[in-house]
């Protein structure tokens, strides 16, 4: 009797903690950078527009505090700064964890959170404009983006049209910050990401002292499904 009581209360307790969770969406805009230093020289580099999608799901722990964890996926990279003109997209599939603050005003209420998250690389690809400057002229070029721990000198410090560039290791995690507005089940929500993890990978299996870290900024638009 006492286990049957026992497994109905642990039931009813998990239906109430299901019936309290938001199960969300979310889509927008985002531009994100990656911060290079290699061979002892910064790399110029410029942001990049992407779009990322997702789903989250809010957890309460109070009335007004939320954990908030989700699924996205994210489009990231960079523009390079330099003569080189390269264009890298890299493609990532996103774990946030926040812990979400919520004030309500008349119409709906205002939120701030922040948290970390861990990202793993998908794949992607780089390209190269034609470029015509006197004497000098480029066709137009691509190729695919590796992820790796360790890459060759080859692959990492040059690139060679058709050829596999490294972007860094496949392994990201770092820290969110949001804020945003809810009006009944719609959001609207800026972001901002920034990379803790260094992507460098090693080269030639040496452990070089280059650095490359992730920042990005995004907009979204999110619906609560209940």
């Amino acid at each position: 009797m006492k286990k049957v009581s026992l497994i109905l209360a642990l039931t009813a307790l998990s239906a109430v903690a299901a019936a309290q969770v938001r199960l969300g969406i979310k889509a927008g805009f985002q531009v994100s950078n990656l911060e290079q230093h290699k061979n002892g020289n910064d790399v110029p580099s410029r942001f990049k527009s992407g779009l990322h999608a997702g789903v989250t799901a809010d957890i309460p722990l109070t009335e007004r505090v939320f954990v908030q964890p989700g699924i996205v996926y994210g489009s990231r990279g960079y523009k390079d700064a330099d003569a080189v003109r390269i264009t890298a997209t890299a493609h990532y599939i996103e774990m946030p964890v926040n812990i979400v603050y919520h004030y309500p005003v008349q119409t709906g209420h205002f939120f701030i959170g922040a948290g970390p998250y861990i990202a793993y690389a998908l794949g992607g690809k780089w390209n190269m404009p034609e470029h015509q400057d006197g004497f000098n002229s480029r066709r137009a070029t691509s190729g695919k983006l590796q992820f790796t721990d360790d890459t060759n000198t080859y692959n990492f410090y040059y690139i060679t049209p058709g050829d596999t560039f490294t972007f860094g290791r496949p392994f990201d995690w770092g820290a969110n910050v949001l804020m945003g507005y809810t009006l009944q089940r719609f959001t609207l929500q800026l972001s901002g990401q920034l990379g803790i993890a260094n992507l460098a990978p090693k080269v030639d299996g040496m452990v070089t002292h280059d650095k490359l870290k992730h920042v990005g900024f995004g907009l979204s638009v999110g619906y609560k499904l209940w």
